[in-house]
């Protein structure tokens, strides 16, 4: 069980994040050759503010945004949620209005034999109330904390401004609870959150994923030893178009861009061309915060789910 206090989401997500990629494996409650985990997480913020929060470090599109939003947010549940709380609950008043997100169907490739999203929705629903302060509160079946989780984070970070617009507040008003059953931490999905900071980059490049001294630290050995695949295949010059798993090419594309630079990808460009593959360079990203994020993507009329994810690509759906 983790329990922990903080300030806003922006030393929340950090602080959670830190608690997996540093910890001891007698502190973690599940360590597999994909990922670690603890569970049972019970975060608390003052505050739903979100200031450090940026797409690009989280190595996603403002496309994929779109593409999560309308995933778990319905809009005329959306309405009627606002709605509840614009006429039931202005500071000071009691009750607890809840949004359930949108049911999460299982997809499955069957050229690989995988399936994606078997077990649900990953956000299962905000409460919002007013007593004995302004809170929202963000339930989770589990969240890839580094990565997705940072954009679930930013979800609850938007609704709290629409929340905070309809009762006469500011985000910064309103206090941020998340009940998480598991936090994980995925090996390269995640790989972003240690290359986004010189001190966290250096402390994954000091040693190697062999090295006994990680023995202790799972989730740092993990990392690392994702890391030293990516520097394999750059060593024996394996080209994009020679990876069949979509997931893992495009984090090596979108490693290749952010950490080395655009032209540092151009060597491994070609190769056969086969359906639905995507081998070119990925283009730098730009830095867009919580405060250019919004759920225009539910509103919009017209549409469908499958458009949205196909413009955030469909191998950009995690578990």
């Amino acid at each position: 069980m983790y329990v922990a206090e903080f300030d806003d989401l922006s030393l929340l997500a950090d602080g959670v994040t830190r608690h997996l990629a540093y910890g001891k494996a007698d502190d973690l409650d599940v360590v597999s050759s994909t990922d670690t985990q603890t569970h049972n997480v019970m975060l608390t913020a003052e505050s739903c503010a979100f200031d450090a929060f940026d797409l690009k470090d989280v190595w996603l599109t403002k496309a994929r945004w779109g593409a999560f939003t309308r995933q778990y947010v319905n809009s005329a549940a959306l309405d009627t949620w606002l709605g509840l709380v614009a006429d039931k609950q202005q500071p000071g008043e009691r009750g607890v209005s809840f949004m359930r997100t949108e049911a999460i169907e299982a997809r499955r490739n069957a050229t690989i034999d995988r399936v994606w999203r078997r077990w649900g929705s990953c956000i299962l629903g905000f409460g919002s109330r007013s007593l004995p302060r302004p809170q929202l509160t963000m339930h989770s079946r589990t969240s890839y904390v580094g990565y997705m989780g940072e954009v679930d984070l930013a979800l609850a970070a938007v609704l709290a401004r629409e929340v905070a617009e309809v009762v006469g507040l500011l985000p910064q008003d309103i206090a941020f609870t998340w009940h998480l059953e598991a936090a994980q931490f995925h090996g390269f999905k995640t790989l972003c959150w240690f290359l986004k900071s010189e001190g966290d980059r250096r402390k994954l490049m000091a040693v190697s994923a062999k090295d006994p001294r990680l023995s202790k630290y799972p989730t740092l050995r993990l990392a690392r030893k994702n890391l030293e695949n990516f520097e394999r295949m750059d060593a024996e010059g394996v080209l994009y178009s020679d990876m069949k798993f979509a997931q893992l090419l495009r984090l090596r594309q979108r490693y290749h861009t952010e950490v080395h630079g655009y032209e540092y990808g151009a060597q491994f460009e070609g190769g056969p061309e086969r359906r639905g593959y995507r081998g070119g360079r990925y283009k730098p990203l730009p830095t867009i915060g919580v405060d250019a994020l919004d759920l225009s993507a539910v509103r919009r009329k017209g549409g469908t789910e499958d458009d949205e994810l196909m413009a955030g690509r469909l191998d950009e759906v995690d578990e």
